[in-house]
């Protein structure tokens, strides 16, 4: 069984809902489920992608619902959901227990920096994450802690993310992100710096909208990139 000491206390207001075959829980004014890491997920699972994943890891995991959303296409796919947020982690956990996916999902909470090197390089085929968009000092923070650790990179900067992905996929795997069409060029950058390349990359936009609001980059270490056809919300 999982840890439940990190379970939100009883005065946490919580929504349950349906997400694929699974039961989930979510705080009814914090932290929430988002658009974009669906996009995230069909991206990853993309059909003409044609491949699987044994090991998964989803950095910045929240509630666990990328995880979960994977894990009902990939059945025989092991997870780990790495959270700094307790009672984000707390809820992860309440998540899979509630969908008996124990043996499956674990949750690895701290700081992701030092939790990952728990782990071997390349002990995951595939990194998945939906970071924070907004760099440190810039912008306004919620109010709302659990959106403000979500949504600012006031724990982990872009560049440490990618590099802690980059030493779980070894030579390998793949790591997986959607992030701002603006910080596109960071993106890439970061890439580089870590020995990785962009080797798929679609963008994302509005209906109506004249900009791209989004993209979604899958990266290697090696390979040509392939810009996809784009989504239209």
């Amino acid at each position: 069984m999982q840890d439940s000491k990190n379970r939100p206390g009883p005065s946490t207001s919580l929504t349950v809902e349906a997400l694929g075959p699974f039961k989930f829980y979510q705080s009814a004014d914090g932290h929430r489920l988002t658009t974009d890491s669906v996009l995230l997920v069909d991206f990853v699972l993309e059909p003409d992608n044609a491949r699987s994943f044994d090991r998964v890891a989803d950095f910045g995991a929240g509630t666990g619902a990328i995880a979960l959303l994977i894990a009902a296409k990939e059945r025989s796919a092991r997870f780990t959901c790495f959270e700094i947020d307790p009672s984000l982690a707390g809820l992860a956990r309440r998540n899979i227990e509630e969908n008996g996916l124990e043996s499956r999902v674990e949750v690895a909470e701290g700081d992701l920096r030092t939790r990952c090197l728990e782990y071997p390089a390349g002990a995951f085929s595939l990194v998945v994450s939906n970071p924070p968009y907004v760099k440190k000092g810039a912008g306004r923070v919620s109010p709302v802690p659990e959106r403000a650790v979500a949504r600012s990179e006031q724990m982990c900067p872009l560049s440490d993310l990618i590099e802690s992905a980059a030493h779980l996929i070894g030579a390998r795997g793949r790591a997986a992100f959607v992030y701002p069409a603006r910080r596109l060029d960071e993106m890439l950058a970061e890439l580089g710096r870590a020995g990785l390349r962009a080797l798929r990359l679609r963008f994302v936009y509005t209906r109506g909208g004249k900009e791209a609001k989004l993209f979604m980059v899958e990266a290697g270490r090696a390979g040509e990139m392939k810009v996809e056809e784009p989504v239209f919300l």
